[in-house]
């Protein structure tokens, strides 16, 4: 809007306060600003916001009070397929599985052994003397009578283990190993080998959090020896486990054989399970992504001024916002 105003024969031309060009250098301004500053501080910036560490076993332990494996069978004199039960126990005493809870035939004795393999830090220098777990063989051994045919087995191995980055914020760990083999003929002896896998279902926060230490490290049958064990109880428990933020679980198994006659009346499960360094995720720190979040939001600001200031400088030059350039007359003396 341009006002005219005629004094002493001379015009005079004002300009309006918020032209057509002043709103658009104003609009321009505006989204100089904002379009980069929405997608660097809620969707794109040049780092995640989460951190990847490795972390490594310094410890497991296998909580065989609370373990059970099932021994499928058949006689060879009647024939009779059934199926032996090994239980775990408890310091009081009592199993915590009935036989019932597959229907087992008959309970089996037996013992298990565990070695562990470590490795000692010797480089750098402030881990010196720090261990980790390579790798945890168990070994389990069953009394079976010798006119047993082995069929198969099934082993339920709870597993508790401690994680740390470089020393630093050991976690606990809570597994449930389920695991189910078949055997051949003349089988005494059942080699299973397989790595600690960590399952992760949300990032880590980035600083020490006890009440998800306490949740993700629950002991998994804790008051299970109160109730009657049925296939739904067991069912349970493996999706409470699966519902967890961390678990840990047994990948890329494989199995050894060896045959011949069991003499002694006894069978050999051994377990070995490598314990490689785990990547997990955790939370970046707000220092972290408020840095990366900067970053990324002059890195677009960079890539949209150039074509903004073209865009100017077109409209301005040819006048498509159609204001006049006006200029006032000097009057005469």
């Amino acid at each position: 809007m341009v006002e005219i105003f005629h004094h002493h024969e001379c015009k005079l031309f004002r300009s309006a306060v918020l032209s057509k060009s002043t709103c658009f250098y104003i609009l321009t301004c505006i989204a100089l600003f904002f379009v980069p500053l929405i997608p660097a501080f809620y969707g794109f910036t040049l780092r995640p916001l989460q951190l990847t560490r490795w972390a490594a076993f310094s410890s497991c332990d296998v909580i065989t009070h609370e373990s059970v494996a099932f021994i499928f069978v058949k006689n060879k004199i009647s024939n009779r397929s059934s199926v032996l039960a090994w239980f775990g126990r408890s310091p009081n005493g009592k199993g915590l599985f009935d036989a019932a809870l597959l229907n087992s035939d008959k309970q089996v004795t037996g013992s298990v052994e565990i070695t562990k393999k470590e490795k000692t830090h010797v480089l750098p220098m402030k881990h010196a003397g720090r261990k980790t777990l390579q790798a945890l063989d168990v070994l389990l051994r069953v009394n079976i009578e010798r006119n047993y045919e082995i069929l198969g087995n099934q082993w339920i191995l709870p597993i508790r283990c401690v994680l740390d980055v470089n020393g630093r914020d050991p976690m606990k760990i809570i597994g449930l190993l389920f695991e189910k083999f078949s055997s051949t003929a003349g089988q005494k002896c059942l080699g299973v080998f397989g790595r600690a896998v960590v399952t992760q279902r949300e990032a880590l926060p980035f600083k020490y959090d006890r009440y998800f230490e306490h949740v993700n490290s629950r002991p998994i049958m804790k008051g299970f020896q109160q109730i009657h064990p049925t296939h739904a109880l067991l069912e349970n428990i493996f999706k409470s486990i699966s519902k967890r933020n961390l678990t840990l679980s047994m990948e890329g198994t494989k199995t050894a054989a060896s045959f011949g006659d069991r003499r002694e009346g006894l069978y050999h499960i051994h377990l070995r399970i490598d314990t490689p360094k785990q990547q997990l995720i955790y939370e970046a720190p707000l220092v972290y992504r408020l840095k990366w979040n900067f970053i990324s939001y002059l890195s677009l600001w960079i890539i949209i001024a150039w074509p903004i200031s073209r865009l100017r400088q077109y409209v301005f030059e040819n006048n498509l916002l159609n204001d006049c350039t006006i200029s006032i007359p000097t009057p005469p003396k």
